[in-house]
């Protein structure tokens, strides 16, 4: 849920600011989508290379003379509290929230808002009554993909993830492979734990849609 909130929130930020440069900005399109291809697993082994406490910038650290030996470089993976796997998760879904929120911005709110402007409408009151409603949908629906996604998923947190904390997923194959076959249950409890939960996340999204959708027509 952190990684979700985070990654839309950033999403935001950068695609109402790279509207401002529909027209010159090709460049910079590349470099929100150049990670987009990149698999999951492939960003979390970077992660792990990258901010390990025997990783790139600990050893940096210690050449620079910050640290007195690697192991004293801040926990940011493989910790209790999940930091890494938010960072990959953020770092991964940014680009994919931010796509779907510009492709709107840019080809349905700019109409909109210049005939605000025109009747003296603030900032603050175009973005409340046209940027915010007609992003509401795709911000949503791609927040509640990266979060099922996120949720469910097994490789990142696999790689990233603390052994003493795990998370469903990783908490469901440790209990599938437990040599106690007792424990087979509880992994197939957790299993469905997760298809209910995502489940109810699309049939909510669906129903809200329908609702959201039947409001706007109305209005």
């Amino acid at each position: 849920m952190a990684a979700t909130l985070i990654s839309a929130l950033i999403a935001v930020v950068i695609a109402m600011w790279l509207r401002r440069y529909a027209n010159q900005g090709g460049w910079l399109y590349f470099l929100l989508q150049f990670n987009l291809p990149v698999p999951h697993v492939v960003g979390a082994i970077a992660m792990l290379t990258l901010f390990g406490q025997s990783g790139l910038l600990s050893r940096l650290a210690y050449w620079a003379g910050m640290i007195r030996q690697p192991s004293e470089f801040p926990v940011l993976v493989t910790d209790s509290y999940g930091m890494g796997i938010v960072l990959e998760y953020v770092w991964k879904e940014v680009p994919f929230i931010a796509i779907s929120v510009l492709s709107i911005l840019k080809s349905w709110t700019v109409p909109y808002e210049k005939q605000l402007q025109l009747l003296g409408a603030g900032m603050w009151h175009r973005w409340r009554f046209v940027t915010l409603p007609f992003m509401l949908p795709a911000l949503t629906a791609s927040s509640i993909i990266v979060f099922a996604y996120s949720f469910g998923s097994f490789e990142v947190p696999f790689v990233l993830g603390s052994v003493s904390r795990p998370t469903l997923p990783i908490w469901s194959y440790q209990s599938y492979l437990n040599p106690d076959l007792t424990h087979r249950s509880e992994a197939m409890a957790i299993n469905m734990v997760i298809t209910l939960i995502s489940m109810f996340l699309i049939i909510f999204y669906m129903k809200w849609g329908e609702g959201y959708a039947a409001k706007r027509h109305k209005i």
